[in-house]
């Protein structure tokens, strides 16, 4: 029986089986990471960082945690006029580029330019490790965005198991 009435029960078990892929790839690429590969303080001074092999001898990433400044900031490089109205508009796609650039320093040898230099957020930067990402292959943005997604989470669970007196 469909969960919702505009799923069919086909559409459920996809929605199941690829979730339980998720779920296994999600556990597979942590078992592989390094116990205590973040710390409170890095993540408590916004320089959270944590190297993850994806595919075993293939693809390393090294993913960041941003600044919140630097998101605005990317926000802001996403926004353009909309030619019609004239208000202001975002470009999602254009978003994603610059939002996952930000949390990578390095794809395997493929150094990232970091965000900020000088203590000034470089709009340069931003834009060229972008294009360095759109010069990827679209399944493997994929996998990043995941995997970014999944930093995060393991991120907010160490501060939480901080904060509950755990870390």
């Amino acid at each position: 029986m469909a969960d919702a009435p505009w799923e069919s029960s086909e559409e459920s078990e996809e929605t199941k089986k690829e979730d339980q892929f998720l779920e296994n790839l999600k556990k597979s690429i942590e078992d592989r990471l390094e116990e205590d590969s973040l710390s409170i303080k890095d993540i408590v001074l916004g320089r959270a960082k944590q190297q993850v092999e994806i595919i075993p001898d293939e693809l390393t990433v090294t993913y960041r945690s941003p600044r919140a400044g630097e998101l605005t900031k990317v926000r802001e490089m996403a926004t353009g006029k909309n030619p019609e109205s004239g208000k202001p508009e975002l470009n999602v796609q254009k978003h994603t580029y610059f939002h996952l650039s930000l949390y990578i320093l390095r794809i395997n040898e493929m150094a990232f330019s970091p965000p900020t230099e000088g203590g000034s957020f470089s709009k340069e930067n931003v834009q060229k490790n972008a294009d360095m990402l759109m010069e990827l292959d679209d399944n493997l943005i994929v996998y990043l965005l995941w995997n970014r997604g999944w930093f995060l989470d393991r991120v907010r669970d160490k501060m939480t198991d901080a904060m509950l007196g755990n870390g």
